[in-house]
């Protein structure tokens, strides 16, 4: 219900599906890209912001956890294992495709319910 599609007011909900980097992990340097992708090229292109923002996690493997929704659909990216950390155990990411290679941005597809 937050998308403008819907009534709401964000084009883009920009986020992990598992646990999200902490800044020394990875998080501050997504930032600064996503930061400059914004300034560069994605400006007030509201369509391009989910898809932009998991292609600059999939470029690290510590952020590939990352997910987007945005009137076109659900974007993750195709991990076979979430990283672990001081906190939890490696574990098996959700939407795994084997016949795709790790890093791969997926979507847009269906928006998952659970």
């Amino acid at each position: 219900e937050l998308l403008n599609t819907f009534q709401g007011p964000l084009y883009a909900l920009l986020g992990y599906r598992d646990t999200a980097p902490m800044d020394s992990g990875g998080g501050d340097q997504i930032a600064i890209e996503m930061a400059q992708a914004i300034i560069d090229t994605l400006g007030d292109d509201w369509d391009s912001y989910a898809r932009k923002w998991c292609e600059i996690n999939a470029k690290y493997p510590q952020t590939r956890t990352a997910a987007a929704i945005d009137n076109a659909g659900y974007w993750y990216i195709n991990q076979k294992m979430a990283p672990g950390s001081h906190t939890h155990d490696a574990r098996t990411m959700t939407g795994y495709d084997a016949s795709k290679a790790e890093g791969t941005v997926m979507g847009p597809g269906p928006i998952p319910t659970k």
